[in-house]
């Protein structure tokens, strides 16, 4: 498998011919598509009877208890099984780190008889223990299983991953931090300083985290032990005591206070030429679209036709800032399509364009989404009343780039 980081080549005038809007962007589901060459893509959906039948039974013993269990992704999932939906690697995946993750409290509450647990529904839901051994198979195969150590960072490392309570998962803001550490598989505490710990496992059953990971230690003091006691890889704090406290484990977590957050629509808004009242969103009337167009040292599927092989590769800060400078200075803002059919459309026009150099204090942030140092984001304004109505059936969701660029092999192993 070999990783393979593209660039740009000065001596051509440009590299990215247009930015697509696609139904499955790049950024979210750990590919690009390019006009230039085909991408690689999987899907799959020969999962064992074992596991439908116990999604099947999962979806049974919820309803029949008012449907207390799970978040609303392992519902989906439980359905997409049913269905025999195909499912993408990246979805397997999670399914994995669930699966693992939570191995334990579906067999205590099976030893225990109690098939009433929200442990033991939830692991059904996400196809219970046919779907595991499923899952890894499928993922060995897709070349997933990594020992490489930038694979293994990008993909399949587990990390214990803690977060404060209050000021941190009380805010919009850390509970989109919460999911996204969930959806990268990592197993989820929640350590307070607080003595009673009802709110937060409250919290953790929406989001389906267990109660033996919750912790109401009653000090700031007891819980940085706790914290270290635990090998907690990195902890979300609001706390700067705490978090300089825990050293390089420690992640300092801010919000913007009600009056920062005014000051910042005020700014927002000037920006884009609007009153406050109107700073548009992805479903208002301004019919405007915010995301990332590309984000710095993800890993890209891409297949390789004359060699019949799968490799990946990335782009780093650097050039993709190059890129977003030659872009925006060709005037390029009204090239794009659908799909990456090639053929123009108009009513489609970048307004906005910027690299994020602090991610916690981005505009992005408005909008409850916090993207990496270095990512290229853009504002679209949809003037086509087609692609508007395709963007409300989710039939578009993202950017994609399409282009051309020069090849540096990083690493290359054999599985």
């Amino acid at each position: 498998m070999k990783i393979v980081e593209l660039e740009i080549n000065d001596n051509l005038p440009v590299e990215i011919e247009a930015i697509s809007l696609v139904k499955e962007p790049a950024v979210e589901e750990d590919f690009y598509a390019f006009n230039a060459q085909k991408y690689y893509f999987e899907t799959y959906n020969d999962y064992p009877q074992g596991a439908v039948d116990a999604a099947r039974m999962g979806i049974k013993r919820n309803e029949e208890l008012g449907n207390p269990c799970a978040t609303q992704v392992g519902k989906v999932r439980a359905q997409q099984l049913i269905n025999g939906e195909n499912l993408t690697l990246d979805t397997i995946r999670r399914m994995r780190s669930f699966l693992i993750r939570h191995k334990d409290s579906y067999e205590l509450a099976r030893n225990r008889r109690d098939y009433n647990a929200c442990g033991y529904i939830s692991y059904l839901l996400w196809g219970g223990e046919a779907a595991l051994p499923w899952a890894e198979k499928k993922l060995r195969q897709a070349g997933q299983i990594f020992t490489d150590p930038l694979i293994l960072n990008t993909f399949a490392e587990i990390q214990k991953v803690s977060f404060d309570f209050d000021g941190v998962l009380t805010t919009t803001l850390g509970k989109e931090l919460l999911q996204k550490e969930i959806d990268k598989g990592n197993q989820i505490y929640i350590i307070s300083a607080r003595d009673n710990k009802q709110p937060l496992i409250e919290l953790a059953t929406k989001y389906g985290i267990n109660e033996s990971n919750i912790y109401a230690v009653g000090s700031n003091l007891e819980k940085i032990n706790t914290i270290k006691q635990l090998d907690i890889n990195k902890h979300y704090d609001n706390n700067s005591n705490v978090v300089d406290e825990l050293g390089i484990i420690g992640q300092q977590f801010t919000s913007l206070s009600q009056i920062e957050h005014e000051v910042f629509k005020h700014i927002f808004a000037q920006e884009l030429g609007l009153e406050v009242g109107e700073i548009p969103d992805y479903t208002n009337a301004q019919r405007r679209l915010i995301g990332p167009v590309m984000i710095p040292n993800k890993l890209i599927r891409r297949w390789d036709e004359d060699n019949e092989e799968e490799y990946f590769v990335f782009f780093s800060e650097e050039t993709i800032k190059k890129l977003q400078e030659k872009f925006m200075k060709l005037g390029s803002i009204h090239s794009s399509n659908i799909e990456h059919n090639g053929i123009p459309v108009d009513g489609v026009s970048m307004i906005e364009s910027w690299i994020i150099e602090e991610p916690e204090r981005d505009k992005s942030n408005y909008y409850g989404k916090q993207y990496p140092k270095g990512t290229w984001a853009a504002v679209y304004k949809i003037d086509n009343e087609e692609i508007w109505k395709k963007a409300e059936r989710g039939e578009i969701r993202g950017f994609s780039v399409e282009g051309w660029f020069t090849e540096q092999l990083i690493s290359k192993f054999t599985l």
